[in-house]
């Protein structure tokens, strides 16, 4: 049984890690992360990088809050909205390309 343990573990950590790959490029598609009740029940966050003039990322802007006051629209549109702010303190810091 520990061998069919070990295999069904080794399989539930390969899906665990495609998802993760598959959530890595939505958020890099659209340049900013969004978590809803994952750190905590009831708070929602989106998060954008801050670059510095090497392009390396040196902070993140996230704005977070109430998951009952924060809808899904409105954290896509929170979301955008760190992503354009970041781009600027980004480019405030040296950065002249968009983001990471």
């Amino acid at each position: 049984l520990v061998g069919e343990e070990h295999l069904a573990g080794g399989r539930a950590v390969q899906a665990e890690r495609a998802a993760l790959q598959a959530e890595l490029e939505r958020v890099r598609e659209r340049g900013y992360g969004m978590l809803v009740d994952e750190l905590e029940p009831g708070l929602s966050a989106v998060a954008a990088p801050v670059c510095e003039r090497d392009g390396e990322v040196v902070a993140v802007l996230c704005v977070s809050g109430a998951t009952l006051r924060l809808a899904r629209q409105r954290l896509e549109l929170l979301g955008r909205l760190c992503v354009e702010q970041a781009e600027q303190l980004s480019h405030s810091l040296g950065c002249r390309s968009p983001g990471p």
